[in-house]
């Protein structure tokens, strides 16, 4: 039914900002240490990926006017053919939205996948492999991530010592696996939104207006 749709459209949208948010913030990484800020620059191979967080964002943005479309379609009543237009003008804008919504996520799921399988080829300094550690650790496994620069430079302290290079990049072939999983199920709630949106093209088109 229309009025599904945003419900349908919810889970998705919610998952490609939440992917917009974490893929941009890996470009840019901070130390938190409270006496002074310290701005680490990571390869950009590894965590430079403003441009597949900006896909995920304008995925879920496209996801959401859809839902917003879907809720307009359920709540237009056809009682005349200015009602019917508008109807349909709403159902061509939902079938534009998810044709957008599934190249911008056919483009997550190509790069995730290539970058998952591309990732040993990268190599990593030992800064930029302390560096990189230190953000994905949330379990606080990590020494000398709060390292300053007061004393010494960040080049003269080894961070992060208990992981290796290969642990490091693991973990981020991990990553765009999971990014490549979550696209392919995007597609799936963007085929079925699609497949829909033409359905209800045909049965906008033959509803027919009876005059009193």
């Amino acid at each position: 039914q229309e009025s599904n749709i945003p419900l349908w459209l919810t889970f998705p949208t919610i998952l490609s900002f939440l992917g917009g948010i974490l893929f941009l913030t890996q470009s840019k990484l901070s130390s938190n240490d409270q006496s002074e800020l310290m701005t680490m620059e990571v390869n950009k191979q590894v965590l430079n990926q403003q441009w597949i967080g900006v896909c995920y964002i304008i995925s879920g943005s496209a996801f959401l006017a859809s839902a917003l479309l879907g809720w307009a379609i359920a709540a237009t009543t056809v009682l005349d053919n200015r009602d019917k237009t508008r109807k349909k003008i709403a159902v061509y804008l939902f079938i534009g939205t998810m044709v957008l919504t599934i190249f911008a996520v056919a483009t997550i799921l190509s790069y995730s996948l290539y970058y998952a399988s591309s990732i040993a080829e990268i190599q990593l300094s030992e800064k930029e492999r302390g560096i990189t550690a230190c953000f994905f650790d949330v379990v606080g496994s990590c020494s000398n991530c709060n390292t300053t620069l007061s004393n010494e430079t960040i080049e003269d302290v080894k961070i992060c010592p208990e992981w290796n290079n290969g642990d490091v990049l693991k973990l981020v072939r991990t990553q765009m696996k999971q990014s490549a999983a979550l696209a392919v199920i995007f597609i799936m709630y963007a085929l079925t939104a699609l497949r829909f949106g033409f359905t209800l093209k045909t049965l906008v088109s033959t509803y027919e207006v009876d005059y009193v």
